[in-house]
């Protein structure tokens, strides 16, 4: 078995959590400003300003999650500003974002506007068994 080697990486990741509907204009904002690599999820959670539920607790909502590494931290730091900025976390229940080191990192590219779209729609992306999926891009 052969050990993997760490060596420190001087790549981020930027890491978004935010109001369901939020996620994809970012990403599609990221991918007109040319940056392609970046990552949309969804999960659930709630505010700490959500109002209180049955039993106290706010009930769970939906929430966009946008993760976007960076090569290094100049990228890393530009990217967080036009992050803040376009997605709105200044503002009260805009989310919010923090920014970690990578221990280890691979290249992976961003789907096709389409299939991010359908998949921002809750449906599966569903495509021609004779199409291939999005060519990578630089």
């Amino acid at each position: 078995m052969s050990k993997i080697e760490r060596k420190e990486l001087e790549g981020r990741l930027i890491t978004c959590v935010l109001p369901k509907g939020k996620g994809l204009p970012l990403v599609q904002a990221l991918y007109e400003e040319g940056i392609t690599r970046a990552h949309f999820a969804f999960a659930r959670g709630f505010d700490i300003h959500d109002p209180p539920g049955r039993g106290g607790i706010p009930e769970e909502v939906e929430k966009d999650l946008v993760t976007v590494p960076c090569k290094d931290i100049g990228q890393a730091d530009e990217l967080f500003h036009f992050i803040y900025e376009k997605a709105g976390i200044n503002h009260l229940g805009g989310g919010f974002m923090y920014m970690t080191r990578l221990s280890v990192a691979t290249p992976y590219f961003l789907p096709s506007m389409e299939d991010l779209k359908k998949a921002s729609q809750g449906s599966p992306a569903t495509r021609d068994p004779g199409k291939s999926g999005p060519s990578p891009r630089p």
